[in-house]
């Protein structure tokens, strides 16, 4: 009679099964374990179906489902094979008969270990010695708890909640275990968990006290709160109406915490206000039990001539007085919702606040930053003379000195337009347009910005043209006398690089002649003062453009004595 060899084999893979205590069957009926899920360490063992082949049975705990790779186990017990699986997870266990490269004598099964996971759930306290079990656990399939009053129930975890009823005020501690519901699971290594709590006795909740209300912005509002000691295991909750009506909003309280930021994108707190209490919540009778009430303030500023306004709005006759802060420093304490502030400079940013008080709690608005304005027409400025400086064209005025800033108008094609802007820190007049032509006319206007960022009117035009050669002008007289007064005869022009300037007598006698462009006649020929009278001059120049040319003509020489 031939021999018979059987090889058993086990892996952990991804099904979830659960607890109790039966027997679950390989697909093939050649095996049968006590349990194919549990937390870990799980112990499993499985039995041989074929009693009179147990010389030919080897058990392997963990294969990695490859046919083609089995390796068995030499140790193993052949009827029976009793495995401890330490770490969680997925796996395959597999039983071989005869020969291990056919087919049909490999037999599996799947073996899920778990994470032990203490069930998770909560306790809240109700008035009256109730609790309510809030379960939150979608690991085991019903909960044990043990209320330590001598009272154990079972709950199903796809029950989400439910109220328990203490006959008499104390401290119980409360145990909780998870289990699993089916036969072939085993819970016995999963963690319970254990919570000691204090039973409320009274018909109603301690109140929070709710000490401060602040906008912070356009969509969130901070708040700040103090929960009694005696408030332990009981809800507390930030409630929040619109306009102190509407749908109100709540918002869970961190145990522990005594301050929170709400931020809702519809919300629009410069526009409405919000009414605000810390609320103790009881979940079995459906009741809260509010703190005092804080509404916001919502604020608006706006910008008038050198007069910022305040308007804000909040819950009528909450509050008695408010007071408006500036920069930090309180401003004034006013009792009506609005006020202009008129001790305000223009361009200077200012920051707005109100804060109202009831006696118990502080409301306080956000923060709005307002810049000052002034609205006036400052008067055009005055004095604008174009000249030349060299090649190009020079502006003066009369400066102003509330300016900040000088604009140049321009004309082109028949309108005036911005050409240039200068600060009045770094002006030098003259102003010079080098952006020019010769043989072309210009016409200028400036204005400026004061110091509360109005422009002034334009000023007159002004026009300046530019000369296709360079322009001399000589005076018809000039008195040397020594006054300080057209002591020299002396030309005024522009574009000159260079000249020869020669002054005759009427005998056509040469009594003055230089190179310099800046020198003139002092009326003095052969050491002394030349007689009145008509003499002539002539001037031979090279412009800056290229151009050569003379000029000449006559003048009068008056030379009165001085007194």
């Amino acid at each position: 009679m031939p021999i018979i060899r059987c090889y058993v084999f086990f892996l952990i893979l991804g099904s979830i099964y659960s607890q109790a205590y039966g027997q679950v069957t390989s697909p093939k009926n050649r095996f049968e374990v006590d349990f194919v899920r549990g937390c870990a360490p799980l112990t499993v063992t499985a039995t041989n179906l074929y009693p009179d082949l147990t010389d030919g049975i080897v058990w392997n705990p963990e294969w990695d489902g490859d046919e083609g790779n089995i390796v068995v186990d030499p140790n193993a017990a052949p009827e029976t094979l009793v495995h401890i699986y330490d770490e969680p997870g997925t796996y395959r266990l597999l039983h071989v008969i005869g020969n291990a490269d056919a087919s049909g004598p490999i037999d599996t099964l799947i073996i899920e270990v778990l994470e032990p996971r203490a069930p998770q759930f909560n306790l809240i306290n109700c008035t009256e010695n109730r609790v309510y079990v809030d379960i939150q656990d979608d690991f085991y399939d019903l909960l044990e708890i043990d209320f330590g009053d001598g009272t154990t129930e079972d709950r199903l975890t796809s029950v989400p909640s439910f109220v328990y009823s203490y006959a008499a005020p104390g401290e119980y501690t409360i145990t909780v275990r998870g289990v699993f519901s089916d036969a072939n699971s085993d819970d016995s290594n999963c963690t319970d968990s254990t919570t000691t709590f204090r039973t409320f006795d009274g018909g109603t909740f301690p109140q929070a006290t709710f000490s401060e209300v602040e906008v912070l912005d356009e969509t969130s509002i901070r708040a700040v709160y103090s929960i009694p000691d005696e408030g332990e295991n009981i809800t507390y909750e930030l409630q929040v109406s619109e306009d102190g009506a509407g749908t109100t909003r709540s918002y869970p309280l961190q145990s522990g915490s005594s301050e929170i930021t709400v931020t809702q994108d519809e919300w629009n707190t410069r526009e409405n206000y919000y009414c605000i209490t810390v609320a103790a919540v009881d979940p079995c009778s459906g009741n809260d039990f509010p703190s005092n009430e804080l509404c916001t303030i919502a604020l608006q500023a706006t910008a008038e001539n050198l007069q910022n306004n305040l308007s804000w709005q909040t819950e009528p006759n909450l509050f008695d007085e408010y007071q408006i802060i500036r920069d930090d420093t309180p401003l004034i304490t006013s009792i009506p919702t609005n006020y202009e502030d008129i001790d305000v400079i223009c361009q200077q940013t200012y920051a707005y606040q109100v804060v109202a008080n009831d006696g118990v709690g502080e409301s306080r608005s956000e923060v709005i930053p307002l810049t000052a304005i002034g609205e006036a027409n400052p008067a055009a400025l005055t004095g604008l003379q174009p000249g030349l400086r060299e090649l190009a064209i020079s502006l003066t005025w009369v400066e102003t000195p509330e300016a900040e800033q000088y604009y140049i108008y321009r004309n082109q094609d028949g309108t005036s337009v911005r050409y240039d802007s200068v600060t009045s820190e770094a002006l030098e007049q003259p102003y010079v347009d080098a952006n020019v032509e010769i043989d072309q006319e210009y016409c200028y206007q400036v204005s400026y910005l004061d110091e509360c960022g109005n422009e002034s009117a334009l000023s007159e035009e002004a026009c300046q043209r530019v000369p296709a050669q360079a322009q001399i002008h000589f005076p018809n007289a000039f008195t040397p006398n020594g006054d300080g007064l057209n002591d020299v005869f002396l030309y005024e022009a522009t574009l000159i690089e260079s000249v020869t300037f020669e002054v005759f007598n009427r005998w056509g006698e040469l009594v003055f002649r230089t190179n310099q462009t800046d020198i003139g006649w002092d009326g003095t020929y052969r050491s002394g003062k030349a007689p009145e009278g008509t003499y002539l001059y002539q001037i031979q120049v090279r412009d800056q453009l290229g151009n050569q040319f003379t000029r000449h003509g006559k003048f009068i020489l008056l030379n009165p004595i001085s007194p």
